[in-house]
């Protein structure tokens, strides 16, 4: 099996053909595996029919950072004998064009070209902080506060300095965004909840309390988040709209108010949620994750209530979201939230 993606771990390759790329670091991981002797095995007949093999440094695994020794790795990378950045050439580095993708942090300059598509966020996350400085976004995504993972991860990916001048300036942004902390206003929670880390807020449901009932109470319901918990005002859930843009469907926008919301039929169904997540701790034991080390306490059940999506679509104007997908060429409906996450199901579960 190859491919670009992680293989067992820690294989990283080209699909096998005219040319292929293997990891040195990797066949002391691979020698144990069945499946990574078939994989050998197809590398021996790819040098044979005379395709050639390339041995290059990959990065490192979550995995193979977390058994190392920080502090040596720190020492064998000399910061202050690498070359100095200004702001400006760190931002030429924007991945645009086929160009490296550079960011900063601390004073550093990293090249996190290769381990965009790695990234537990996703890439496009990522790629808002490309050629910039990353402190105003930790600032907001204060989940990479919660582990040592990333500082670790990082280090491999140093290349330089940033000039003290522009740090000055990037520290002088970071007072002013601390002036309004984003976390302010969060709710409280019941002191039952096993945290993870507090901003944002991922917390567990205790296992003890996990059977004593089959509807999870509400403050007890597990909580997993990536951003503060939006806080609005009685004018700003008085005035809110909920916008269905049908641009693409041919019929524009349509709001609606949650008092006209609230008219429509409402509909209660009892579910299950879990964090994909659930029980990664577990894993730890065996090789070091990336992410949350949840327990079992990921999953709640709740009876949850409310307007159904293909009810609300029809007030908007999609009739019938098999036609929209099978004539309109719809293939998915996409969710905005307040928070700025999003999300997205297929038109025909509608």
């Amino acid at each position: 099996r190859t491919g670009s993606q992680p293989f067992f771990g820690s294989y990283q390759s080209s699909t096998l053909g005219a040319a292929s790329t293997l990891c040195p670091n990797s066949l002391n991981d691979l020698k144990h595996d069945t499946a990574a002797g078939v994989f050998l095995a197809a590398v021996a007949a790819t040098i044979a029919a005379g395709a050639t093999m390339t041995v290059a440094a990959c990065e490192p695994t979550p995995s193979q950072v977390g058994k190392e020794d920080f502090e040596a790795v720190q020492s064998e990378h000399d910061i202050d004998s690498m070359p100095l950045y200004s702001l400006e050439q760190v931002a030429v580095n924007d991945g645009l064009d086929g160009k490296p993708i550079w960011m900063t942090y601390g004073g550093v300059v990293y090249d996190v070209t290769d381990f965009v598509a790695n990234h537990p966020g996703g890439s496009e996350k990522i790629m808002t902080a490309a050629g910039s400085a990353i402190e105003p976004f930790w600032h907001l995504y204060r989940q990479h506060y919660a582990s040592d993972l990333p500082m670790k991860l990082m280090e491999h990916m140093a290349i330089g300095r940033l000039s003290d001048d522009d740090q000055d300036k990037i520290n002088e942004q970071m007072e002013a965004l601390e002036e309004d902390d984003p976390y302010a206003r969060e709710p409280a929670r019941h002191k039952a909840l096993k945290v993870h880390s507090d901003t944002p807020m991922n917390a567990e449901t205790p296992t003890r309390l996990l059977n004593q009932s089959y509807l999870t109470p509400t403050s007890l319901f597990y909580i997993r988040h990536h951003h503060p918990v939006p806080y609005l005002t009685d004018k700003e859930i008085k005035d809110y709209q909920l916008k269905v843009d049908l641009s693409a469907y041919g019929k524009g926008v349509v709001s609606f108010s949650l008092d006209d919301i609230k008219k429509m039929k409402k509909v209660e169904v009892v579910a299950t949620l879990q964090c994909s997540g659930n029980r990664r701790s577990g894993f730890n034991t065996f090789q070091r994750t990336s992410g949350t080390p949840w327990g079992q306490g990921a999953i709640s059940t709740a009876k949850f209530g409310g307007v159904r999506l293909v009810d609300l679509l029809k007030l908007a104007g999609v009739d019938d979201p098999v036609k929209a997908q099978e004539e309109g060429g719809i293939e998915h409906v996409r969710f905005h939230a307040l928070d700025g996450m999003m999300a997205s199901i297929g038109i025909e579960k509608a």
